[in-house]
């Protein structure tokens, strides 16, 4: 099973939802772990965004309304249908950046 998007599905985003994602994830996942040095790193580029896992795909779309389901052939999540539970997360994660 897929546990991670690819680099490809994030760099299919356009700089305003890769940007929103990037604030969200810092905002999650980074601040509270910051050194209390003057060490930190400038993020201004891409490449500074780690690929989303399926459980942090799932705390983002909880913020949101959002519904999964498995059928026999794949997974359903907010009507996108894909044989990997990631890949559909990933459909309706894009959905919800691009709104």
């Amino acid at each position: 099973m897929k546990q991670n998007i690819t680099a490809e599905q994030l760099n299919e985003l356009d700089d305003t939802a890769y940007w929103k994602l990037f604030k969200w994830y810092m905002a999650r996942y980074y601040l509270e772990a910051l050194p209390r040095t003057n060490t930190r790193k400038s993020y201004t580029e891409r490449s500074a965004m780690p690929l989303l896992s399926i459980g942090q795909m799932i705390e983002f779309l909880d913020e949101d309304e959002f519904g999964v389901r498995h059928a026999g052939d794949g997974w359903w999540c907010n009507g996108y249908k894909k044989n990997e539970l990631c890949d559909a997360l990933w459909e309706a994660c894009v959905e919800i950046l691009n709104k």
